[in-house]
């Protein structure tokens, strides 16, 4: 597991904050991984805030035994030892589309601030949480999304149809509550698991930072041009432009994290270490 850095201005930190810089730690992808590298990274790192992306749970088609197994075993020890190191807040990704109103409590009861289409205010920051649109659609008709996917494209030919499907046709995220994040002030940090959506519909905001991960890197990663590009990723396809690294826009900036974890269906990931992403975040006069 990589630690990667990256330091990012914003000129008002200090304004809102009293602070001339914060340390923030990203983690995506977690797809119930052995969680003791990346706690270990972060208590060594000691960052301010514990940022998540989302994606805890790990499967399809799972039932309410599947997800109370995946809470008790592996995300719920992995939250209450994070949030014992830092201040940690969390979106959700569209694998945690199974989690229901009393695993958010259960999360939260860990110590984890559940961003779910919402935002708060805290230490003069706003951080903000775009759920997934998959998750959003399993939400408004499961019973259509599981019968969807009882179906061969959906069950033994799942990933050669994740290879097929058009970003365009992906289910959209609910947009609506970012009026009034957008209006707050101070710097705001939005999470949001898809990076496609900073793409398509957030990077002309007034965002100072969104955080994403979701692309896992790419999963095959190559040289090309000078750098390492990944193969491909859901909701952006082949040769996808936001796998990792900072991506700087007209109002603010994307950080992609590479994940914790493999994906769901066991494809190795080859030149492509999983990561723990921290930022470190300077005013104006600490650059």
């Amino acid at each position: 597991m990589d630690q990667t850095f990256y330091r990012i201005s914003l000129p008002q930190l200090e304004k809102f904050t009293g602070k001339e810089s914060l340390r923030l730690a990203l983690l995506a992808d977690f797809h119930l991984v052995d969680p003791a590298p990346a706690l270990a990274s972060l208590r060594d790192q000691t960052p301010d805030l514990i940022l998540m992306a989302g994606d805890f749970l790990l499967g399809r088609r799972l039932t309410r035994s599947d997800v109370q197994r995946q809470l008790d075993h592996s995300v719920l020890p992995f939250l209450s030892r994070a949030s014992a190191i830092a201040p940690s807040f969390c979106s959700l990704g569209n694998h945690d589309r199974y989690l229901e109103a009393k695993d958010l409590e259960k999360l939260e009861d860990q110590g984890v601030r559940v961003l779910d289409n919402a935002y708060v205010r805290t230490g003069g920051l706003v951080i903000g949480g775009l759920t997934s649109g998959r998750t959003l659609a399993f939400r408004s008709d499961r019973e259509a999304v599981e019968e969807k996917e009882k179906s061969a494209m959906y069950g033994r030919f799942y990933f050669f149809k994740r290879f097929l499907i058009r970003p365009e046709d992906e289910p959209r995220p609910d947009l609506s509550w970012l009026e009034a994040f957008e209006k707050e002030e101070g710097p705001k940090i939005l999470l949001s698991h898809h990076p496609e959506y900073w793409a398509e519909e957030l990077a002309d905001r007034p965002i100072d930072l969104t955080l994403s991960g979701h692309a896992h890197g790419g999963q095959f990663r190559f040289p090309w041009k000078g750098r390492m590009r990944g193969l491909f990723a859901p909701g952006q396809g082949f040769f996808p432009r936001y796998t990792e690294g900072v991506h700087h826009g007209p109002h603010g900036a994307l950080v992609v994290s590479r994940g914790l974890a493999n994906t769901a269906g066991g494809i190795p990931r080859l030149g492509n270490p999983t990561e723990v992403v921290y930022i470190e975040f300077v005013s104006e006069s600490s650059r």
